[in-house]
C-alpha cells in the first residue's frame, strides 16, 4: 500500500520508442554525377528528360546572341574612339599649317636671357641653335626678321644659343644652353671676317631687329684696327650676312629691236680695156620664181640688257654720324655700319633701322 504522504514523486511508464529504419549505405550514391543530377531532378520536380534536353538546348541557343550584342557594342565604341582620334589629329594639322603659313617662330621660346643686351629693347627671343648647319641657321634668323611685330619703332633681340659643356665646382661635366659670343656666331656662319677683325671684336653682342628691319651690334677694343678689318670685310660682307642685307628688285630693262638691214646682195666686175682697169658694180636682187620684186631681210635684231651692277661702299652721313653705307645705283642702301659711340660698332640694314639704335642708346634711361 503505498503511502500518501511519501515525497517521492510518481514514476509513469513510458513506452518504448521504435529506431527509424534507415536506408541501407549501399543505397546512397557517394559521388555526384550528371547521370545522377538527372535521376534525383526527374524524380524531385515530376518532368521527363526530355524537357530537360529542350530546356538545356533553349539555354546553348541564346548565348551567342548574348555575345553578337556585346560585340556589337565594343565594336561601335572602338570605331568612335578611333574617328574622334583621327579628327583630333587633323586639328592639330590644320593648326600647324596655319602657324607655318602666318610665319608663327614655332622653334622660338620667349625667355630672359642671362645676358644684358647692347642697346634696350622691347623684347626678347631665344632660339637653340644647336647643331644647326648654316643655311638653317640662316632661315631661322630670317624667319625671326620677318615675322610679325607689334610696332615699327620696337627694338627686338635675337638670343643666339647653343648647347655647351661645362665643368662644376665638383668636377663633373654639365650642360647648359649658354649665349654665343660674336667669334663662334660668325664661325657658325661660316664668315671669312678676317682674322684682326675677329680679334678687336666682342665677345658681346646683340643681334635684331629695328621696326622690321635686321641689326648686329658688338663691342670694340680698338676703333682702328676693327674700322681696317671691315674696310677689308666690305667685298664679301654681303655674301657672309646675307640676312642683314636688304632685298632690292633691279628695275627691267626695256629690249629695243634694231632697224631691218638690207641683205640684197651686190656683184662687182672688172673690164680691162686698153691696159686702164674699170671696176663696175652691180646691184643684184634675190628675186623669187613668181614676181622680180627685190627681196630683203626683215628680221629684228635684239639687244640683251646688261646686267644691272652691283652695289658698291661709299661714304654717307645719318644720324650726323659717318657711316660706311653699301649703295645701289638708284641710291638705296641696303647695309651700313658705323660706330656711334666709343666701343660699339653697329651694322644695320637701312637709315630708320640705325636711326632707331642710335636714338635708343642716347637715351637716359641706358647706361653705357
Amino acid at each position: 500500500m503505498e503511502n500518501p504522504l511519501s515525497n517521492e514523486p510518481e514514476v509513469m511508464p513510458v513506452a518504448p520508442v521504435e529506431p527509424k529504419p534507415q536506408e541501407p549505405q549501399s543505397m546512397r550514391p557517394t559521388i555526384r554525377t550528371l547521370h545522377s543530377d538527372v535521376a534525383a531532378s526527374v524524380h524531385d520536380n515530376n518532368i521527363s528528360i526530355t524537357k530537360i534536353a529542350l530546356a538545356q538546348q533553349a539555354r546553348n541557343e541564346s548565348l551567342p546572341f548574348v555575345a553578337e550584342e556585346k560585340a556589337h557594342f565594343w565594336s561601335a565604341w572602338s570605331i568612335g574612339t578611333i574617328l574622334l582620334v583621327l579628327a583630333g589629329l587633323v586639328i592639330i594639322v590644320g593648326a600647324l599649317f596655319v602657324m607655318l603659313s602666318k610665319n608663327v617662330s614655332l622653334p622660338f621660346v620667349n625667355q630672359e636671357p642671362p645676358a644684358p643686351t647692347l642697346v634696350p629693347v622691347t623684347g626678347r627671343v631665344s632660339v637653340d641653335t644647336t647643331r644647326m648647319p648654316r643655311a638653317e641657321l640662316t632661315r631661322t634668323i630670317e624667319k625671326f626678321i620677318d615675322d610679325d611685330y607689334s610696332s615699327p619703332v620696337a627694338l627686338e633681340a635675337l638670343i643666339v644659343q647653343e648647347m655647351v659643356t661645362a665643368t662644376s665646382s665638383e668636377g663633373e661635366s654639365v650642360m647648359s644652353l649658354t649665349p654665343i659670343d660674336l667669334e663662334r656666331f660668325l664661325e657658325r656662319l661660316g664668315s671669312r671676317a678676317p682674322g684682326r677683325l675677329v680679334r678687336s671684336t666682342g665677345p658681346n653682342m646683340t643681334l635684331g631687329r629695328a621696326g622690321g628691319s635686321p641689326f648686329l651690334i658688338t663691342t670694340t677694343s680698338s676703333y682702328e684696327t676693327t674700322f681696317a678689318g671691315m674696310l677689308e670685310w666690305e667685298p664679301l660682307m654681303a655674301d657672309d650676312l646675307p640676312f642683314l642685307v636688304k632685298k632690292i628688285e633691279p628695275a627691267p630693262q626695256p629690249i629695243v629691236p634694231v632697224e631691218p638691214v638690207d641683205m640684197s646682195t651686190s656683184t662687182t666686175s672688172t673690164t680691162i680695156s686698153n691696159n686702164t682697169a674699170t671696176t663696175s658694180t652691180a646691184s643684184t636682187s634675190v628675186a623669187s620664181t613668181t614676181t622680180a620684186t627685190s627681196t630683203a631681210s626683215t628680221t629684228p635684231v635684239v639687244l640683251i640688257p646688261l646686267p644691272t651692277p652691283a652695289p658698291t661702299w661709299k661714304d654717307v652721313i645719318v644720324k650726323n654720324k659717318d657711316v660706311r653705307a653699301l649703295v645701289t645705283r638708284d641710291g638705296d642702301i641696303v647695309l651700313l655700319y658705323a660706330f656711334p659711340k666709343d666701343g660699339l660698332m653697329v651694322i644695320a640694314q637701312t637709315k630708320e633701322a640705325f636711326t632707331l639704335i642710335v636714338d635708343a642708346l642716347n637715351a637716359p634711361v641706358f647706361g653705357m
